[in-house]
């Protein structure tokens, strides 16, 4: 499979490997890993600041092995030891989730790569070709409830409310029907690349709209379901 490069700004999806001191080296499917410095990222309290002896003391309570993480590449040096940054609170650490690799040659820039889909699922589409899968978070959880913790968004810090929405993502299980529709998008998502069509939104919901026409088994990796999930891509363009 063809190495990703990558560009300054792309979004990538990757994968801790290794904890290092002060900084963290990442999978993102390209010749080497990527490197994410203990300064590049939002602490968890969100306050900007010098880091600390103490900061990188605890690093393995923000990322560890194995953990899959969103990010922006912030700068590829001469030697193409690619950096990464995710100082903007949409990025961090990915959970309650599934992750499907694709090749990266059939990402395509897209104007946004956060996309919440017509049917209940968000997808972080990876200029690497890494795509992440999870829940579309409830509106609920974003609005004042019977929980005093639970405050309107203007009512306390950006970084405070998505930390609060992100525990809660966490530490709440995906309902029956969440799952089936996470698998079904990655059935969907695993037949658009096996016939090399780009993975963007539209085809995403193209392909997903019509199994569930043809009530086609959301189960993952069943090869009559992908023969199924394939034959279902002649609605599709070249």
């Amino acid at each position: 499979m063809q190495r990703y490069t990558g560009e300054v700004g792309d979004l990538i999806v990757g994968r801790i490997t290794t904890v290092d001191s002060k900084r963290w080296k990442v999978d993102i499917a390209s010749h080497r890993d990527a490197v994410l410095q203990l300064s590049s990222i939002n602490l968890p309290d969100g306050v900007q600041r010098m880091r600390t002896y103490d900061d990188q003391l605890s690093m393995r309570t923000l990322f560890v092995e194995n953990d899959l993480i969103s990010a922006e590449i912030q700068n590829i040096n001469s030697d193409g030891i690619i950096s990464l940054h995710a100082r903007s609170l949409k990025y961090g650490k990915l959970e309650n989730g599934q992750l499907i690799i694709v090749p990266s040659v059939l990402i395509r820039r897209l104007p946004q790569h956060y996309v919440s889909l017509s049917y209940g699922i968000d997808v972080i589409i990876g200029l690497n070709g890494y795509v992440w899968i999870s829940r579309t978070i409830p509106e609920e959880w974003k609005n004042i409830s019977g929980d005093i913790d639970d405050v309107l968004d203007e009512m306390a810090p950006l970084a405070e409310t998505l930390q609060r929405i992100r525990v809660k993502h966490r530490e709440t299980s995906l309902t029956y029907d969440e799952r089936l529709k996470v698998a079904r998008t990655r059935n969907t998502i695993n037949a658009l690349a096996k016939v090399r069509h780009h993975i963007t939104p539209d085809n995403i919901e193209a392909v997903y709209a019509r199994s569930m026409e043809l009530n086609l088994s959301p189960m993952v990796q069943h090869p009559l379901t992908l023969c199924t999930y394939l034959s279902i891509l002649t609605i599709l363009p070249t």
